[in-house]
């Protein structure tokens, strides 16, 4: 979750510097408050972070590590009911057997 949040806020922060002084730029200022306060998404948040995601692919990450950030903010969006269930990193199935 924190790796999904991270890419996203990044990406957030790079479209905001992109922008010039003006309403878009203190909305997308907003959103990232919103990201990290209140794990609140704006709307167009992971499209935003996917967009990010290819620029970087083309010039600086390997595949394997984009694919990693894809699936991080795709759990973050759409967190799974049962995330060891689903194979997200991070959690494993508990032991159920029982100690003697």
């Amino acid at each position: 979750m924190d790796v999904g949040q991270a890419t996203i806020s990044r990406a957030l922060h790079t479209a905001r510097r992109a922008l010039p002084e003006g309403p878009e730029r203190t909305a997308v200022r907003h959103a990232l408050d919103d990201l990290m306060n209140r794990h609140l998404l704006s709307a167009d948040a992971e499209r935003i972070a996917g967009e990010q995601l290819d620029r970087e692919i083309e010039s600086t990450r390997s595949p394997a590590t984009t694919a990693w950030c894809r699936r991080a903010v795709s759990e973050y969006v759409s967190p799974a009911a049962d995330p060891a269930a689903a194979g997200v990193e991070g959690f494993r199935p508990q032991d159920t057997a029982v100690a003697s």
